[in-house]
């Protein structure tokens, strides 16, 4: 006959196609990790009135606010198999219907309608026939072998998580162990031991810690379980110190100096590509550069909210400006921003008419400067040079001409005189 349970495979086991298995195993009903409270609301709980000594009516009265059950995982139906008990505590009820009145309170949905078949089943509501009724409940809600599959859990696959301290971890454990009494087919004397709980610790701890109990010489199923807590503490403080040592050198390895010994670059930041980028706020690094600056965005956005609460008259100059080549702002759109508009007069109807019949009456006279100046300009022009179509061979060739024919235009006189001249 098949196992009704999964089995761990090896690592090296194949399947039969080959492919390599993996490691499974069988949750258990409750696991390491407590489950969440329910999160109590109007109409989802009822609150009694309970007394610290129930025989005492003088004692003292509490309160406690029970949640419904109607479905939910074996962990939340232990919770309510406790608060049940509180309650019939708490109030003293010691017979049989009104212990099955209080039950009948609580429950609801799903759970009450099987409480009431079963019910039905056992006959007489008395005390002993209500063990039976809850025994069936828990059978209704706990899966099959259900007490099996957690001792097996506990002892094999248990193990402490990182973020657990000990003390917690051990406690929870023991919590588990206690709660075994609510499983369906619980008989006395079905606990773990002492010495399987230290078993179960030992296998919990990480293996830097049993190798510490080898150096040490410290056995576990020597010592008692406060023992076994207050070593496993000593350990536990002893590595949160090593792993703060390790982290802050592990920071400081990764801050280096560049070449130029100016800048710190931490090895987190760097890129992809392990190339350094230039801001010009934080100069040479590998973060990031001008354009995802985040100082600088934030100061132009800051810029740009203090220049749109600036009055219209200061803004005017910037936006009217000539844009140069590249510029990316666009001229206001409205008129009275532009260039061909003109300012306002603020003079009177009668003043204009008055300024106008002035000019009408005023002769037109010629400005003789701008037409003497016209005229000049005139004729410089006309008497400017072609550079352009010069001839400089031509030019050179008449002026030898010249050159020689000054030599026979000599007067006669001059050549008389030269002749007579007694020297």
């Amino acid at each position: 006959m098949a196992p009704g349970y999964s089995k761990f495979a090896s690592a090296n086991q194949q399947s039969e196609n080959g492919e390599p298995r993996r490691l499974r195993m069988t949750l258990p009903p409750i696991p390491l990790e407590r489950e969440e409270r329910q999160i109590l609301e109007d109409g989802n709980y009822v609150s009694f009135k309970l007394r610290a000594v129930p025989v005492d009516p003088e004692s003292q009265l509490y309160s406690l606010s029970v949640p419904y059950y109607s479905t939910g995982t074996p962990e939340k139906w232990i919770r309510f198999r406790k608060n049940l008990d509180k309650v019939l505590i708490g109030q003293n009820i010691t017979t049989g219907p009104p212990t099955y009145a209080m039950t009948r309170r609580i429950l609801e949905g799903a759970a009450l309608a099987k409480f009431e078949d079963l019910v039905h089943d056992r006959g007489t509501e008395t005390l002993e026939h209500f063990a039976l009724v809850l025994q069936d409940m828990g059978t209704y809600v706990f899966p099959r072998r259900a007490l099996q599959m957690e001792k097996r859990f506990m002892r094999r696959y248990m193990r402490k998580p990182r973020k657990l301290k000990m003390r917690e971890f051990m406690a929870r454990v023991e919590e588990l162990n206690h709660d075994l009494r609510y499983f369906p087919l619980f008989i006395v004397g079905a606990r773990l031991l002492e010495d399987e709980l230290l078993d179960i610790y030992e296998n919990g701890v990480p293996n830097s810690w049993q190798k510490q109990f080898l150096l040490q010489g410290f056995d576990p199923i020597e010592h008692t379980k406060q023992e076994f807590l207050e070593f496993c503490e000593r350990l536990e403080a002893t590595e949160d110190i090593f792993v703060e040592n390790v982290k802050r050198k592990a920071n400081t390895k990764n801050n280096y100096k560049t070449k130029e010994g100016r800048s710190r670059v931490h090895r987190s930041t760097r890129n992809a590509t392990g190339t350094l980028r230039f801001c010009r706020l934080h100069g040479q690094q590998q973060s990031h550069d001008t354009a995802s600056c985040k100082v600088l965005l934030d100061q132009a956005d800051k810029m740009k909210a203090n220049w749109k609460t600036q009055p219209t008259q200061y803004q005017k100059k910037r936006y009217n400006a000539t844009p140069n080549k590249g510029t990316s702002f666009q001229k206001n759109s409205d008129s009275r921003y532009n260039s061909d508009y003109k300012k306002r007069e603020f003079t009177s109807t009668e003043q204009k008419r008055t300024r106008f019949q002035k000019e009408k009456k005023r002769p037109k006279t010629e400005d003789h400067y701008m037409a003497s100046a016209s005229i000049v300009s005139s004729a410089t022009k006309e008497n400017t040079l072609d550079l352009e179509n010069f001839n400089y061979k031509d030019a050179f060739d008449d002026t030898l001409s010249n050159v020689s024919s000054m030599n026979y235009m000599t007067p006669l006189e001059d050549q008389s005189f030269t002749e007579s001249d007694p020297e």
